[in-house]
């Protein structure tokens, strides 16, 4: 947000210092304005500037000062020397428009500011949402590998152990196309519950593709694994795709891979292509 703000407050400073150096050879010149109106031109300048990049507060104090001074030197030159009739509206719009230009400056910087932080959280969400899995609300296989490197790096760093564990429904796509995207997306959506349900808030869930899940151990060997791989286990089997039509139920199958960190050079690629394979070899 910083560089955005900085470039931005670069490019409006720079136009007001352009249309000052316009104004400062229009009346070098030609002489168009009087000297004194030419002064406060410049000094109505420098508080907008001085709102803009230190905010509505100091820009309103700035211009109050600028307010006692000028009006100051008004009443000086009404009272002490007597001419009274020398000050006009022109003389007194100044004292009017220097705290309403730093008020607009201040919160133009203000607005500028809320705008880029929106900005900047509905891009940050975005990357959320881009890193998560909408109909389960897991991380995707993007956001996993970025979280199974943490883990490994944690993991070595600290000597801890570290299991990560897949779970393939097995013919998920012939299921689809018979009972519908919405049955399927039902199921997806309970195993994604109990898989919540049954393990840690630090265990890391994932889903990898739309038929497997992936769960991210940590300080977790495969000993510990094989505890909630058996409570999933249990799950799964009395689970059941309700089909509303023809009201007949289907058992799912699925598979359950298991990986425990090992090699302290294994990066998140292998180690997760080990529980891969572990994966082929769940029979039952």
């Amino acid at each position: 947000m910083k560089s955005t703000k900085r470039q931005i407050d670069g490019g409006i400073i720079l136009i007001l210092i352009i249309f000052a150096v316009l104004v400062t050879f229009i009346f070098i010149e030609y002489q168009q304005l009087p000297i004194e109106i030419y002064f406060l031109f410049a000094l109505n300048t420098l508080l907008i500037v001085f709102a803009y990049s230190l905010g509505l507060v100091a820009g309103l104090i700035g211009s109050m000062a600028a307010v006692f001074c000028y009006g100051t030197y008004l009443v000086y030159g009404a009272v002490v020397k007597g001419l009274m009739m020398e000050v006009n509206y022109q003389q007194v719009m100044w004292l009017f428009l220097f705290p309403l230009s730093s008020y607009i400056s201040g919160r133009l910087s203000l607005a500028i500011k809320e705008t880029i932080e929106k900005s900047e959280k509905y891009i940050k969400d975005m990357e959320e949402l881009v890193l998560l899995d909408k109909e389960t609300g897991f991380s995707n296989s993007k956001k996993f590998y970025l979280d199974l490197s943490e883990e490994i790096s944690k993991s070595k760093r600290y000597g801890t152990p570290l299991s990560i564990m897949l779970i393939k429904l097995q013919y998920f796509d012939e299921l689809r196309s018979i009972y519908g995207n919405e049955v399927c997306s039902n199921a997806v959506i309970n195993i994604s519950r109990k898989i919540t349900e049954l393990s840690r808030d630090i265990d890391k869930k994932a889903r990898l593709e739309a038929d497997k899940f992936a769960l991210i151990l940590s300080n977790t060997d495969e000993k510990g694994a094989l505890v909630l791989k058996e409570r999933l286990v249990k799950f799964l089997e009395n689970l059941e795709i309700s089909d509303e039509e023809d009201r007949r139920k289907l058992n799912l199958s699925f598979k359950i891979g298991i990986a425990q960190l090992e090699d302290k050079e294994e990066d998140a690629i292998a180690f997760k292509e080990r529980a891969e394979r572990e994966l082929e070899y769940d029979v039952r």
